[in-house]
């Protein structure tokens, strides 16, 4: 956490210097110039921010990426070059384009990010913007142009998602439902948006274990996997027995 607040820091003092900028764009090997309309300031932030949060999400065996995020952030003491190798030793540039970045999402292809974006544009929205205090990272990333992506990626103008229909519709944390289970990993930051306890009467279950996104689908690493997450997995099994049990098949 010190690494990437001393990262933050370092980074926000050249980015705010035409000449910290030049260094920034070596370092970061970026295709194209940082500080304009193209790649503004916020959203280079944004993609590192989710470069080393990502490890975070995701720390699941057995790789455990987290710790080798955290290694590297800590190798040195010149943490805007630890943060910078992060992103490996390739020849080619690193995109921070917000342009680029919005032309390829916009190309009409079969994709689950694609998919997962519509549901966020219509229906979750979970952004990750980060503002003053709310987090180890910079406090100047906005979630106001991250909402314009909507219309733009899309083409239906107008485009935001329905936040508070959603919630009213399922019932948000007091959800109406039977036979659903959730399964969230303590390490993955998005638990803290999910349902984490059983709800509804039991009707609504709920499983947690000492992992990241998704580890209980993942392929079970014996020798690497926490009990917690072994127990998880037989908790999800006899769940599905149990729901399959009450229908012919």
């Amino acid at each position: 956490v010190t690494a990437v607040q001393n990262g933050v820091s370092q980074i926000s003092e050249m980015l705010s210097t035409p000449s910290g900028i030049s260094q920034l764009e070596q370092i970061f090997n970026t295709c194209q110039p940082l500080n304009t309309t193209d790649t503004p300031n916020w959203f280079f932030e944004l993609v590192l921010m989710e470069q080393v949060g990502g490890s975070d999400q995701m720390d699941n065996a057995p790789d455990w990426p987290l710790n080798a995020t955290c290694d590297m952030m800590t190798s040195t003491t010149n943490y805007v070059q630890n943060w910078a190798d992060t992103f490996g030793n390739s020849s080619t540039c690193n995109p921070f384009s917000q342009t680029e970045w919005i032309k390829l999402s916009s190309l009409p292809l079969p994709s689950s990010n694609r998919a997962w974006f519509w549901q966020k544009c219509t229906e979750f929205g979970f952004f990750k913007p980060s503002y003053p205090g709310t987090s180890v990272f910079w406090g100047d990333v906005p979630v106001d142009p991250m909402l314009g992506w909507c219309e733009q990626i899309f083409g239906v103008p107008g485009l935001v998602p329905d936040t508070e229909w959603t919630n009213t519709f399922y019932g948000g944390y007091d959800l109406k439902a039977s036979n659903v289970m959730f399964t969230n990993g303590l390490l993955d930051p998005w638990h803290n948006l999910s349902i984490n306890e059983e709800t509804n009467d039991g009707q609504v279950q709920a499983v947690t274990y000492q992992a990241g996104h998704c580890a209980t689908m993942d392929v079970p690493y014996p020798q690497q996997d926490p009990p917690s997450l072994v127990q998880a997995r037989e908790v999800v099994n006899q769940f599905l027995a149990s729901v399959l049990d009450e229908y012919d098949y």
